[in-house]
């Protein structure tokens, strides 16, 4: 879980550089058709979980089923000088 907050810790402090201080957060979920074991998914999922609310508290979303079917992911949206949302990272 470390290496997940160490990377929220590098985003932050990258896109401030850049005048983005604030970002979306998306986990996204185990998709219908998936890799791997149950087990190794829900687990995964716990991990980014915490690390998420860890980071921004309860300032995040979970789009169920939207994953890669190899992992769950974290998707990051920012919102550019007109407020047109863009995926990032």
């Amino acid at each position: 879980m470390s290496e997940v907050e160490g990377l929220f810790d590098f985003l932050q402090s990258i896109y401030g550089l850049f005048g983005f201080f604030t970002f979306k957060l998306k986990l996204s979920t185990r998709p219908e058709k998936y890799m791997g074991s149950l087990e190794t998914w829900n687990q995964a999922e716990e991990q980014l979980k915490k690390a998420l609310t860890k980071f921004k508290g309860n300032d995040w979303v979970i789009d169920e089923g939207d994953g890669a079917f190899y992992g769950p992911k974290i998707d990051i949206t920012i919102a550019d000088a007109l407020r047109r949302n863009h995926q990032f990272s």
